[in-house]
């Protein structure tokens, strides 16, 4: 398992890594109510499949000062084939190298099921 600013990148199932993410509702207010208190934020579950390249890069002590990301970006390099980089404030990134499908899970910390789907206006 290795932490990956508010994520945490567990590898070795298959050729799949699964990224978990604790979701913070002050930023995301669709997703639930906001609230500074970490335990009670939402948790995202990323399963990146067929998995060929981890690479983790700048990642140093910082004193037990909570990571966050800061961005994510996805590079799709052919239709079996891309490369998603997630950066945190602090300058360390992950990036996996993988097929392009992501499977996502969102939970709610009461363990229900949450609907990520975009709704139109």
């Amino acid at each position: 398992m290795t932490r990956a600013g508010l994520a945490y990148i567990l590898s070795g199932f298959d050729d799949a890594a699964v990224a978990v993410v604790a979701l913070d509702p002050v930023w995301n207010p669709s997703v639930s109510i906001p609230t500074s208190l970490v335990a009670d934020w939402p948790f995202l579950f990323l399963r990146f499949n067929r998995v060929n390249t981890t690479r983790m890069i700048g990642f140093r002590d910082i004193g037990g000062t909570q990571r966050g990301i800061s961005d994510v970006s996805i590079d799709h390099l052919s239709d079996e084939e891309a490369v998603t980089t997630i950066l945190d404030h602090y300058g360390a990134s992950v990036s996996l190298q993988h097929f392009p499908l992501i499977d996502v899970l969102a939970i709610s910390n009461d363990g229900n099921v949450l609907d990520l789907s975009i709704q139109s206006a």
